[in-house]
């Protein structure tokens, strides 16, 4: 647009113009016009280093995600099976945190008196004036999700029990499971619920469908029986957050090469991105400048690396090193357990394409986690 603008504010019948970029010769009008219709001038602008926009810039956030499965190119690098076997790809399961609040309206379960059978027995309605006749129940909670299961702490004597309890189910391998509620009364306050004499009594259950948003589901549940007519009553209040993990099991002191990873910025173009990699007990370690050159090298025209630091110049009596492709703000990419380097998005998606991670030689859950600074570009 500002080389059109400027090219009809031109006097053509005093002036002949031509365009130029920098010091470069791009043509004359006419052969400029025919480039930018063809898509030519476009090219020769990203052979020169500069990608101009062709559309309204829209600041769009980065995005640092990780594939499930080993690409191809990873496992044609080389063919020892020591290299291929040290890749190592995050799976993603889910971790549900669940509060459990109160539950309203429960089904009382004490000991009544029947005159009818002439026995105690439990109801939910007691017997006026007799002793043992109290509206109440001993409630505590069993949650379940696939394979795990928790039990939350005894309300005695209440049919309004509030837990105020927070449980963290990990890991959940499907993310269409059912998370069960169960609702249980006891008489044994002072026992383990399944290991008194008696068993626990079913008040009632709630089924939940987990939520992929990542947000909180704050709702109340009507509880409902194991069989339709059931007579159950009451409702509970439940919080549900459902987060998705990339999980990955590593052994003890062992290092592994974190495959998967991918960088995205749709309107970053050719400006600088900063990238913060850090891990709160291993060691991360980055590939050098030399093995993010070759794999940024276009693969038609590209040498091996390995060849080319061989050769001496002819004038100088080093080795010749490719120019720096990312610059480092903290660390230097040895064996740190936080960096911050910058450069453009290509080149740092080459740099996290081979991230070394080094296990602590103790036993213990490590998070790495990379953050992505577009810098308002």
């Amino acid at each position: 647009d500002v080389v059109r603008r400027e090219l009809h504010s031109l006097d053509v019948s005093n002036v002949e113009p031509f365009v130029f970029m920098g010091t470069r010769y791009l043509g004359d009008p006419d052969e400029v016009e025919q480039m930018y219709l063809t898509g030519e001038l476009l090219e020769r602008f990203k052979t020169l280093g500069v990608a101009p926009r062709t559309d309204a810039p829209v600041n769009r956030a980065p995005i640092a995600f990780v594939q499930p499965r080993a690409t191809q190119s990873e496992a044609s690098e080389a063919d020892s099976v020591s290299f291929v076997s040290s890749w190592a790809h995050p799976v993603v399961y889910g971790r549900v945190t669940v509060s459990l609040v109160e539950a309203r309206g429960l089904t009382a379960n004490s000991y009544t008196y029947d005159p009818l059978q002439q026995l105690l027995v439990r109801g939910s309605v007691p017997t006026v004036g007799f002793p043992v006749g109290v509206s109440e129940s001993n409630a505590f909670a069993e949650i379940e999700l696939e394979d795990i299961r928790v039990r939350s702490k005894t309300i005695a004597g209440s049919l309004d029990p509030y837990w105020n309890e927070n449980f963290t189910l990990f890991p959940v391998k499907k993310a269409r499971s059912y998370l069960t509620i169960t609702i249980q009364h006891t008489d044994h306050l002072d026992k383990d619920p399944f290991m008194a004499e008696d068993a626990p009594v079913f008040l009632g259950r709630v089924r939940v469908g987990l939520s992929l948003s990542e947000r909180p589901v704050d709702r109340w549940y009507t509880l409902e029986g194991i069989v339709p007519g059931a007579r159950v009553q009451g409702t509970v209040r439940v919080v549900v957050r459902y987060e998705a993990v990339n999980y990955l099991r590593v052994q003890s002191g062992r290092s592994i090469r974190v495959g998967g990873l991918q960088l995205m910025d749709h309107d970053a173009r050719n400006n600088s991105l900063r990238l913060s990699i850090s891990a709160v007990h291993g060691n991360v370690t980055l590939p050098t400048n030399r093995r993010v050159a070759f794999l940024r090298a276009d693969p038609l025209e590209r040498e091996d690396v390995s060849l080319v630091a061989t050769k001496r110049l002819p004038r100088y009596d080093f080795f010749a090193e490719p120019p720096a492709r990312f610059g480092f703000r903290k660390g230097d990419g040895k064996s740190d357990r936080e960096m911050v380097i910058e450069g453009k998005i290509e080149d740092l998606r080459a740099v996290i394409s081979e991230l070394e991670y080094d296990a602590p030689f103790f036993g213990v859950e490590d998070e790495l986690t990379l953050s992505v600074d577009d810098m308002g570009h």
